[in-house]
């Protein structure tokens, strides 16, 4: 006997479309994170099969998920920030947790992130330095506070 084909409301369409942008249109991880099969995904991408309330949900999912996205990158940032971070986890996680999660968020909102922006080599020689200024001012608060570093 078949198994029975899978329905999806719109409310699923759309959240899964809001996982897609998040996932900045990598269907292959939007399926695995959803379970949503590669054609399904592909075809509500194109704007197969989408109802005229799917873009509107769509958005509201992408708020919704740019909360939490931005709840939790706030929660590791003042992780990454807490002497106590280098002695329970490596400062290293707590970053590359935060930078995931503010990505996440600055593609729910539509804006470009550090993987998407457009910069030119000398702009981006002048961030990669302020976030190498930014790391040494960090590492010296830390070195200061008696805690070794991991």
């Amino acid at each position: 006997m078949p198994k029975p084909r899978r329905q999806y409301t719109d409310r699923d369409r759309a959240a899964t479309l809001a996982v897609l942008d998040t996932n900045n249109g990598n269907v292959s991880r939007t399926m695995r994170e959803t379970g949503v099969p590669r054609t399904t995904l592909q075809k509500w991408a194109a704007g197969c099969g989408i109802s005229s309330d799917v873009p509107e949900l769509r958005q509201e999912k992408r708020r919704e998920l740019g909360e939490i996205f931005e709840h939790v990158a706030r929660l590791y940032l003042e992780r990454a920030e807490s002497a106590d971070a280098v002695a329970d986890t490596r400062g290293k996680d707590a970053i590359i947790a935060a930078a995931t999660a503010f990505d996440k968020l600055q593609l729910t909102k539509g804006a470009p992130t550090s993987i998407t922006a457009n910069l030119s080599d000398e702009e981006r020689a002048q961030k990669l330095a302020e976030i190498l200024e930014r790391g040494r001012a960090k590492l010296a608060l830390v070195k200061a506070s008696g805690v070794p570093a991991i």
